[in-house]
């Protein structure tokens, strides 16, 4: 049994993710498909690369994702369209800057990857308005059948690795003479749920890495420095009202006010800044 897992922006008001899954069960008859989402924010791979990889570990190995955000390539004819293969399972996609979020989110490197024929290689494509359904489609069904020789050619890296960077900087906190008194983790916001809770870049291991060194923690969103913001393993643990820092099952730093939308409170949106400064406790009073 084939699973399908179907993630794109293409929203439900239109034919499309029917005619896809259409194109798709004529490759793979007996297929099962999987929605991930067809309301991912249009066009934001950043979005796009955290929905897929905090689905990731639930799809069942040897799936096939098939990824409709921004795959319409700028030049047909030496198209940038690839198949990956990451932690026993496949991704079809155009070759954007989705993967090396992704890559970073699921701390997993490529397994192999093909670069995709250009669509005149198939002879019953003649259309390509739609990479997703028009070509990955078929792509699909040669990969269930283990035609990969089919597909294209076997690529040593992705181009779009060669833009990318850190996602987190680490900076010390210096005094007024020089001496460093903390550390100070720069993050951005990668999604936005429905909730208005803010998911960032900031990793469980590296926010050890930093408390273990220096126990005071401020949270700052967008350089406001947020009062009173503790880290929680659930969201009562906090006052109505008041701000929890949650590190999630893909051990992501959640920031969400309980009864309440972060986002909404604080103005915040995908690529903002998010902060934790550390330094040491403040000394506690002697008791008289």
């Amino acid at each position: 049994m084939q699973w399908l897992c179907l993630l794109t922006d293409w929203g439900l008001n239109d034919p499309y993710v029917a005619e896809l899954k259409a194109r798709l069960w004529e490759e793979l008859p007996d297929a099962r498909i999987l929605d991930i989402t067809h309301t991912a924010p249009r066009h934001d791979l950043y979005a796009a690369a955290y929905i897929l990889a905090d689905f990731f570990p639930y799809s069942p190995p040897e799936s096939i994702h098939i990824v409709g955000i921004n795959d319409i390539s700028p030049n047909l004819e030496e198209n940038s369209h690839v198949v990956v293969r990451v932690d026993d399972r496949y991704i079809i996609g155009a070759d954007n800057n989705l993967f090396p979020l992704l890559f970073f989110l699921l701390g997993k490197k490529p397994q192999f990857i093909i670069k995709i024929a250009t669509y005149q290689h198939y002879e019953d494509i003649s259309v390509l308005t739609s990479p997703a359904r028009d070509l990955f489609a078929k792509v699909a069904g040669l990969l269930a059948k283990g035609e990969l020789g089919e597909i294209g050619t076997p690529m040593d890296h992705l181009q779009s690795m060669q833009m990318s960077g850190a996602f987190l900087r680490l900076l010390a906190e210096r005094g007024p003479d020089g001496s460093q008194i903390g550390l100070r983790l720069v993050g951005k916001i990668l999604f936005v749920d429905g909730f208005g809770n803010v998911v960032s870049d900031i990793t469980r291991q590296k926010y050890n890495e930093c408390v273990r060194q220096y126990p005071d923690i401020t949270l700052s969103l967008k350089k406001q420095r947020v009062p009173q913001a503790a880290v929680v393993d659930f969201y009562p643990a906090v006052e109505e009202g008041d701000v929890a820092m949650i590190f999630l099952k893909n051990d992501l730093l959640e920031i969400s006010v309980n009864q309440g939308s972060c986002a909404k409170l604080y103005g915040l949106r995908r690529g903002d800044e998010v902060q934790l400064v550390f330094k040491d406790a403040p000394a506690k009073p002697l008791k008289m």
